[in-house]
């Protein structure tokens, strides 16, 4: 039988990140990002939910590219993408998942294989989770010099159906508020992980410089952004 699940079968790995509406600094979403990747590790495609239960809302899309592919785009397009600097370094993006397979090799580079990753017991000052530190630490260090585009089609996931236009959503940053402490301890809790620890830990192992062209991040500088709105338009003929 042919299989027509194959791009579905390429997702590998599970981020958890908190996304905010790009002109609603207030407005968090924890999102559960399902990634494939190709075998770089500097091209991302991730079907975001609000969970990671089995009727979870499938709530967006979210596209990682590397820094050259980013300065290739049009100016405007630029406008509508964000670094991962920030939310890699203080411990707020979080690989909750990770599936063995050659691609899942290729992302954990620091381990031996995928599955000796799931199996391996971390030893003392692990930041928790289901993933071991080392796996994780590989893949975010190509996630940190990445840029994406996040765009939530359901928002707000509390909607019983998907409401509106699109939203374009950015990571936090240093700039404006960040995440509640109570949204922090509720993902901490959930899957097992201390967020504070992950921090200190990434401090002193992604200690490689990096920063994020200016191009990407415009609302930090100029403080506007870029939002989808529905506008009526005359149907055009065939």
């Amino acid at each position: 039988m042919v299989n027509v699940f194959a791009p579905v079968d390429k997702i590998h790995q599970s981020l958890h990140a908190f996304h905010v509406v790009a002109d609603e600094r207030g407005d968090i979403v924890p999102s559960v990002h399902y990634c494939a990747c190709n075998l770089t590790g500097d091209h991302f495609q991730c079907l975001i939910y609000d969970s990671d239960r089995a009727d979870a809302k499938l709530i967006g899309v979210e596209y990682m590219i590397s820094e050259s592919k980013f300065l290739a785009l049009p100016e405007d397009e630029k406008k509508y993408w964000h670094s991962h600097v920030h939310e890699v370094m203080n411990g707020t993006l979080a690989l909750i998942g990770l599936r063995a397979g050659v691609v899942a090799e290729s992302a954990a580079a620091a381990v031996k294989t995928a599955e000796d990753a799931v199996k391996a017991v971390a030893g003392d000052g692990a930041t928790g989770g289901a993933v071991p530190d080392a796996a994780e630490l590989a893949v975010l260090a190509k996630v940190k010099k990445l840029y994406g585009k996040a765009i939530h089609t359901w928002h707000p996931p509390t909607s019983d159906v998907p409401l509106g236009p699109p939203r374009l959503m950015m990571p936090i940053d240093p700039k404006y508020d960040g995440v509640p402490s109570k949204q922090i301890e509720a993902r901490d809790k959930l899957y097992g992980v201390n967020t504070e620890l992950k921090r200190k830990q990434r401090q002193e192992k992604l200690t490689e410089s990096y920063v994020p062209n200016d191009a990407a991040d415009q609302y930090l500088r100029t403080g506007k952004v870029l939002q989808f709105t529905a506008e009526e338009r005359p149907v055009r003929p065939a």
